[in-house]
Order: C-alpha cells, then structure tokens, then sequence
C-alpha cells in the first residue's frame, strides 16, 4: 500500500496555530490529489505543542493514458518535409500518422504518449508550495530564510513507501527522522512508515492524537475526584487548550488556601483555568473545593 507520511517540527506552536496547520494541510493536500487524479483512501492530519503531522494511505495514480496530438505538415508538403517530421518525433513509420482538417486544409498528426509522473515526482514538485499555503494568523521568519511557519522549524520527516522526498523549507532539508519527546530526549529517530512512526513516537513521549491525550488527563482527574470525592468543573475549552501544551499529559494536584474563599467562587474558577490554565473542583454539596489539578509534559 503506498503511503505518505509528512511531520513538520519544530518550537512550541501555539493552540490556534495547531488548528489552522491541520484544517489547512488536509484541504490542500485534498485539492492536490484531485487535482493530480491521484487515488487515496484515508489522510489523517495531527498536531501537537512541536509537531505537525499529515499521514496519507491507499495512494494509487490513476492509470490514464495520457496523449498529445502532434502537428505535421500538411498532406501535400514535400517528401523532405514529412521525413524531417517524422525524425524530430522518433517516429520510424509513415503509416503510424493520421490525417486531420484543420480550418480547410488536411495535415499530418502523430498521437505522441506522455509519461506519466510518479507518485514521488509529483509529491516532490508540489510540497513546498503547499507548506507555503497555509493562512497562519501570526507566523515568521528565521535567519535570512523567505519562508514563513508559525514557529521556526527544527526538522523535516517527509517519506513515500519507506523513501525519503528530498526537499527544503525554510532552511531545513527533508529525512527520514524524527525526535520524541524533547523534555526527556533530544536524539534524532529514524521513522520508516506511519506505524513504527506512532510506536516510536508513544515509546518516545510523545501522544499525537489529540483525542488519546484528552483521554489520558480525563481518566487522572476522573481517579482523583472518586479518590476524594469531588466533582470536576468540566471546562472544555481549558481541555483542548491543556492538550495541545503537552505531547506527553501528566497530572498533578496541589491546593490553596481557604483564605481566599473570600472572593467570589467565579472570580477563582476563573483565575484558575483561564490564567493559569488549571481545573477545579466542587464537593459533593456543590461547594467550590479549594484542590486544583494542572497538566505537564514532565
């Protein structure tokens, strides 16, 4: 099965940028298979707090015969003059011609076959215009590059069936390789198709689905709040934004003094989660509790 596997890494990309880059690289790679009449069966676009992830599978190029009519000269030209055709085209035979009327008057044509481009050769020649695509809200630009991202990149994993596409971005050429989890390791990891990419990637840290890393902190907040009977605030913006800080989601716990129940219970909800991007907790009685959850990637 032919398969593509795009990640772009690099600094810490924020939340609103992670949503465009994914929104945006499945729409334009969408376009470039319809575009190219190329076949495919699924493609899956990831984003973590470093990396950008596109993975297409079921690639097949459409077996289309691909043709161009060729004009000669004109039926009643010289012999010299058909002979000079007929070599500029490779063509050994008179008879592998066709005549055709063009506005009154009969010429010589020749059905010439186009070779058709691999998957590569087309994957090659379109990646860098669609990274230069993306409608970033806020990017920038690095050293002395034109090229724009939403944070400088740092590599560049591009394969097709196990092979590397060779190209450059901002700076940076194309690999075979990627990183985990920098908080825990900075070593380069050589990825070879999107399975033993995903493997290596958990081995190594890092969550990229977002889905699986909401799953992760819902399952810890979950445990604490039976643990101590509480109830958890659930806030869904403050989880899409946690999730997207971390590629490796821990939870901890601390708490705050009760002196501060003087306040309002809505002006510490909100300091809680939207300035520090913490959870936090009523008791069974619905009471605001004085415990607090926060995500970190160590």
């Amino acid at each position: 099965m032919n398969e593509f596997l795009l990640e772009i890494y690099g600094e810490e990309i924020p939340t609103s940028a992670q949503a465009i880059a994914k929104n945006d690289l499945k729409d334009l790679f969408i376009i470039f298979l319809k575009n190219e009449k190329i076949n495919f069966s699924s493609i899956e676009t990831f984003a973590t707090a470093r990396r950008i992830t596109v993975i297409i599978k079921g690639l097949r190029n459409n077996e289309v015969k691909l043709t161009k009519e060729i004009r000669g000269p004109s039926t009643s030209a010289e012999k010299k003059a058909i002979e000079g055709f007929l070599k500029s085209q490779g063509i050994k035979y008179e008879r592998l011609l066709f005549k055709k009327t063009v506005k009154g008057k009969e010429y010589f044509f020749f059905e010439k076959k186009i070779k058709q481009q691999s998957l590569i050769e087309l994957f090659k020649s379109e990646i860098f215009s669609i990274l230069s695509s993306i409608k970033w809200k806020k990017s920038m630009r690095w050293s002395s590059f034109n090229e724009k991202w939403s944070r400088p990149i740092k590599s560049i994993l591009c394969i097709l069936n196990e092979k590397i596409i060779n190209f450059d971005y901002a700076g940076v050429s194309s690999g075979n390789f990627t990183y985990g989890n920098y908080y825990y390791s900075q070593k380069k990891i050589k990825c070879t198709n999107s399975n033993s990419y995903k493997k290596v990637l958990r081995k190594n840290f890092v969550l990229l689905d977002k889905k699986e890393r909401i799953k992760k902190i819902q399952v810890e907040l979950e445990k604490f709040c039976e643990k101590n009977k509480l109830k958890l605030n659930y806030n869904q913006e403050l989880m899409s934004r946690v999730s997207d800080s971390v590629e490796w989601p821990n939870v901890f716990f601390g708490s705050f003094s009760e002196n501060f129940f003087d306040l309002p219970d809505f002006l510490i909800t909100t300091i809680l989660s939207e300035k520090q991007d913490n959870f936090s907790f009523k008791k069974k009685n619905g009471v605001l509790s004085n415990s607090f959850g926060f995500v970190s990637n160590l």
